[in-house]
C-alpha cells in the first residue's frame, strides 16, 4: 500500500487530537502503532496510529480474505471527548512506551471502578426484574 501525502504547508503539526483522514499523517512520525484494541470504546480488532504529538488514529479492518477493505473508525462523540485510553488499554498503552507505570496503574484503578459501577447497575437490574417475576409468580 502507498500513499502520496503532503505535509502541512505551515510546519505547525497539531497536538494531542484524534486525526480523522489519512491524509492528517502528512509529516507526522509514527510513535506507536497498538494491534487488537482493548479499550472501552474498541471492538478488538481495530488498530490504533499514535504520532510522535499525541496524535492518534483509529483504523478498522473489514470484510474477507478476498475483498478486505481498511476504514477510518470515525468516533460518535465530539472528537475533543474520545481519547487513546478509549481504544487502547491501560496495558496495551504501557508495552507500547506510551505511559509510565504510575500512570498505567492509575488508569487500571479507574477502568476497574468503571468496570465495577458497571457490574452494580447490572445486579440491580436483574434484582428488580427478578423481584418483578416472582411478583407475578
Amino acid at each position: 500500500m502507498t500513499f502520496h501525502l503532503e505535509p502541512p504547508t505551515d510546519d505547525a503539526l497539531p497536538e494531542n487530537t484524534r486525526l480523522q483522514c489519512l491524509e492528517d499523517l502528512a509529516g507526522h512520525t509514527i510513535a506507536a502503532i497498538i494491534d487488537d484494541c482493548a479499550g472501552p470504546k474498541a471492538g478488538g480488532n481495530e488498530t490504533l496510529f499514535v504520532t510522535e504529538t499525541g496524535c492518534w488514529i483509529v483504523l478498522e479492518p473489514n470484510g474477507d480474505w478476498d475483498s478486505a477493505h481498511i476504514f477510518i473508525k470515525r468516533g460518535h462523540d465530539f472528537p475533543d471527548t474520545e481519547t487513546v485510553a478509549d481504544y487502547a488499554s491501560a496495558d496495551q498503552l504501557l508495552q507500547a512506551g506510551l505511559i509510565t507505570q504510575a500512570q498505567r496503574d492509575h488508569l487500571r484503578a479507574e477502568e476497574e471502578r468503571k468496570e465495577a459501577a458497571r457490574k452494580e447497575r447490572r445486579a440491580a437490574a436483574l434484582r428488580e426484574e427478578l423481584e418483578r417475576l416472582e411478583g407475578k409468580a
